[in-house]
Parts: structure tokens; sequence; C-alpha cells
């Protein structure tokens, strides 16, 4: 599994660009401003896992309504 992913998934997190700040913000701070830098490939802002878990109860009642409705629709395809 190491071989695999040292082939195929380090290989997608590095790029041949060059990078283009001159100073990191890990000893002083940044004075370009930005929270997020340019990519050539699509980067989600968020996640459907992230929202999930921020909220919860509406998770819940999301997926409890999307099963009690998936129920009915199987019962009511069975009955003749």
């Amino acid at each position: 599994m190491d071989k695999i992913m040292s082939a195929k998934v380090i290989g997608q997190q590095q790029t041949d660009n060059p990078e283009h700040r001159r100073h990191f913000a890990l000893q002083e701070p940044s004075t370009d401003m930005r929270e997020r830098t340019r990519y050539s490939r699509h980067v989600s802002k968020t996640s459907l896992y992230t929202n999930a878990s921020m909220h919860p109860v509406l998770t819940t009642t999301v997926l409890a309504g999307a099963l009690i409705g998936a129920v009915a629709l199987a019962g009511r395809g069975s009955k003749n």
C-alpha cells in the first residue's frame, strides 16, 4: 500500500510551479493578506462531511426523512 501511495498520491500533491511567496508565516507574519492561494485544479471550500458534522440535528432529520420516504415508496410499490 505504501508503494502505491508514494507512486500516485505524493505526486499529485506536488507541483513544478515555483513558490510565489518569498516569506512564509512560520517565522514572521505575511503581508499579502490572502487566505487562499491559486491552484490549477478545483479545490472545494467546504465539504459535505464538514457541513454534516457542523449541523448534526439537521443531518439526522434529513437522513431520517429520506429513510422514511424510501420505505414509504418501497411499501407503496409492493402493494397490489
